[in-house]
């Protein structure tokens, strides 16, 4: 019979609370996810051939397949962006916590599953104070079911009492 008492820890997730025209989430930079349109192409993987044209590049002529047809040809690349995103949570106003605390936690929840859903990578950032190498909350950028665990482990362990840090600092870490 076991007579010490049993240490137990509970985590309640946040509820979501939804979030409008959040399908607008996705950044185009240079990446490795394939895109219809993109600024950025992969240079390394051509998917093809076309006609070429006056405004193509000489260097992108693909000399095998203008033999082959008896006229220039350009090559075509793959256009491809980096579809991660970092979330910031500020959760200072007037060097105290802002109010609707728990609402903002619920919307960065639904953010979280809509991420999770679509696969895009994510992190996050919130303006409390931490230890560790940085002074304020950070999780790494990240995919799948560990990530969304962790996320909602990270939002349910935040309370309003912790110490808030300048948002204006956090964002100094980004520049």
């Amino acid at each position: 019979e076991y007579n010490e008492p049993f240490l137990q820890e509970i985590l309640v997730y946040p509820k979501s609370r939804v979030v409008g025209n959040i399908d607008v989430l996705e950044s185009m930079k240079m990446g490795d996810v394939s895109v219809k349109q993109s600024l950025y192409f992969d240079y390394l993987a051509p998917v093809g051939s076309r006609d070429y044209t006056s405004t193509d590049s000489f260097k992108q002529i693909n000399w095998k397949a203008t033999a082959k047809m008896q006229k220039l040809q350009t090559k075509v690349f793959e256009p491809i962006a980096d579809s991660g995103l970092h979330l910031t949570l500020n959760i200072v106003n007037n060097h105290s916590v802002i109010t609707d605390f728990e609402e903002q936690i619920e919307y960065l929840t639904f953010v979280i599953y809509y991420l999770e859903k679509i696969k895009i990578p994510y992190s996050i950032s919130i303006n409390f104070r931490s230890q560790g190498s940085l002074p304020f909350y950070y999780l790494p950028k990240g995919l799948g079911k560990t990530q969304l665990q962790t996320a909602l482990k990270l939002l349910a362990v935040v309370d309003q009492l912790f110490l808030p840090y300048s948002f204006e600092k956090m964002m100094g870490y980004y520049l």
